[in-house]
């Protein structure tokens, strides 16, 4: 990859940094809001907003990193979005029923109920990471 390329709003993991005071480790995720060309010490540094909350930005000379492609950082979003679509639905019958009620009074823009709109996502999710696994 050079600098060149436009890396803003892509996925980077973390695979080692030096910096003894973040809470980072190996294999943190975040997304690049942005990067900066330093021509004195030809270090690029590169803004990360973490999974975490934290904005470590990462140094090209100190930092070790990688930057998804992005077939891949859209499978990580989307397995996310999935995971977390399934507690929805497993916390759904434990809700009261005032809270329920205060959900169905708001419009849901889908023919297919929650269960069903889920299901599809699972599939396909399944049928992408299948193509992807197959290269």
């Amino acid at each position: 990859m050079t600098t060149t390329d436009n890396i803003v709003g892509r996925r980077v993991r973390l695979i080692q940094t030096d910096d003894r005071y973040t809470k980072l480790k190996t294999g943190s995720m975040g997304t690049v809001t942005g990067f900066a060309i330093d021509t004195f010490f030809g270090d690029t540094t590169t803004h990360v907003k973490w999974d975490d909350g934290s904005n470590l930005s990462l140094l090209s000379s100190v930092d070790i990193f990688e930057i998804l492609p992005e077939r891949d950082a859209f499978l990580e979003q989307f397995k996310k979005f999935i995971v977390e679509g399934v507690k929805l639905i497993d916390m759904w019958p434990q809700s009261s029923d005032e809270f329920e009620n205060e959900l169905n009074s708001h419009s849901w823009p889908f023919t297919m109920s929650l269960d069903e709109v889920m299901c599809e996502l699972v599939d396909i999710y399944g049928k992408i990471h299948g193509k992807v696994d197959d290269r």
